[in-house]
């Protein structure tokens, strides 16, 4: 006679009740629980639907808010400082940072396989306003070398890590919600990816009100 939602902290609080058989069903199942609840179903008397690609989507973006106002009204230049500004604003840059991560190792990686490359803010599983027609810039280490030379970014001092022409090291942080691990692992593969063209990763996990606090502000 009736339905009721309840409500966990997290992805993984979630997982835990469903397996304590205080929940009848899950909506969001991690990809990381993925094929052990599918190897468990007839033991466990569950059935798991896999409902194809979700609308929602994982993605990595550049803050390039130009001028955010201090307490007093005034801007003291870009949210990120006027030197990661300066290589952010550039598309090339942007491109050199797609062609060096690996797409389809996010996928077999934290993903667990379940999971589809995508090049626009619609997925697939939007049957009315996915465009199959579009595409990016796909894994290409050799090319984001290329690219970031062209901009004027060499290893001046053989630590493996570019600089630019005024010699600032080509290192910035990828923020992302902390409660999420799978999210936290794909950073890391991104982090290592950007490794490889002479890019300074790193992962700054932070509690997702915090998180959604930062991108509003």
């Amino acid at each position: 006679d009736a339905i009721v939602f309840v409500v966990a902290k997290d992805q993984s609080g979630a997982a835990l009740k469903f397996e304590a058989g205080e929940i009848d069903a899950l909506d969001n199942v991690s990809p990381a629980d993925y094929p052990a609840w599918q190897r468990g179903q007839d033991k466990g008397g569950y059935r798991l639907y896999d409902l194809g690609p979700s609308y929602n989507t994982n993605f990595l973006w550049f803050n390039l808010n130009p001028a955010p106002a201090g307490p007093d009204g005034r801007s003291s230049g870009p949210a990120v400082g006027k030197v990661k500004y300066a290589w952010f604003s550039k598309a090339d840059f942007r491109r050199a940072v797609s062609k060096a991560i690996d797409r389809d190792a996010l996928i077999a990686g934290p993903l667990h396989g379940f999971g589809f490359r995508n090049w626009s803010t619609m997925t697939r599983g939007n049957a009315k306003w996915y465009d199959s027609t579009i595409a990016g810039v796909d894994h290409d280490p050799e090319g984001a070398k290329r690219l970031l030379a062209g901009l004027g970014m060499k290893d001046r001092d053989g630590d493996g890590v570019l600089e630019d022409a005024q010699g600032n090291k080509v290192e910035f942080g990828i923020v992302t919600n902390a409660d999420n691990e799978w999210r936290q692992q794909m950073v890391n593969l991104i982090r290592d990816d950007l490794s490889k063209v002479g890019i300074r990763a790193s992962l700054v996990p932070l509690e997702f009100n915090t998180l959604l606090t930062r991108l509003r502000n």
